[in-house]
C-alpha cells in the first residue's frame, strides 16, 4: 500500500514537471511567434530603405556629367567649378548650375548640376 502512495506521489510530480515544460514550451513558442513576426517587419522596412537608397543614388547620378579633355592645373573644387563653368558658357552658350566637380584626373572630372534640365541643356 505504501509503495502505491509512492507511485501516486511520483506521478503526481512527474505530471506537474510535464504541465511546466508543456507551459514553457507554450511560452517559447509564442515568443518565436513575435520574433517571426518582428523579422518579416524588419525584412520589409530594410527592403523599403534599399529601395529609397537606389532611388536617391539613381537620381543623384542622374544629374552627374562626366567630361574630358579639360586641363585644370589645381585641385581646388571652387576653382575647378569656376572654370568650368565659364568653359561651358563660352563654348556651348549655356549658362551651367554646377552644384559640386570632382576631379577623376588630369584631364578627366564629374560635374553635378543642379537640376536634370540644366544637364540636359548643356
Amino acid at each position: 500500500m505504501a509503495d502505491m502512495e509512492e507511485l501516486k506521489t511520483t506521478m503526481k510530480v512527474m505530471m506537474q514537471g510535464i504541465n511546466e515544460l508543456k507551459e514553457g514550451q507554450q511560452k517559447y513558442e509564442e515568443e518565436m511567434r513575435i520574433l517571426r513576426s518582428e523579422n518579416a517587419d524588419v525584412k520589409v522596412k530594410l527592403n523599403e530603405q534599399g529601395s529609397r537608397v537606389e532611388m536617391l543614388e539613381k537620381e543623384k547620378i542622374r544629374n552627374n556629367l562626366v567630361i574630358t579633355g579639360f586641363e585644370v592645373n589645381t585641385d581646388d573644387c571652387d576653382l575647378i567649378k569656376k572654370h568650368t563653368g565659364n568653359f561651358i558658357k563660352e563654348k556651348l552658350g549655356v549658362e551651367s548650375k554646377i552644384k559640386t566637380v570632382r576631379k577623376l584626373g588630369p584631364k578627366k572630372g564629374i560635374l553635378e548640376i543642379e537640376t536634370f534640365e540644366n544637364k540636359i541643356d548643356i
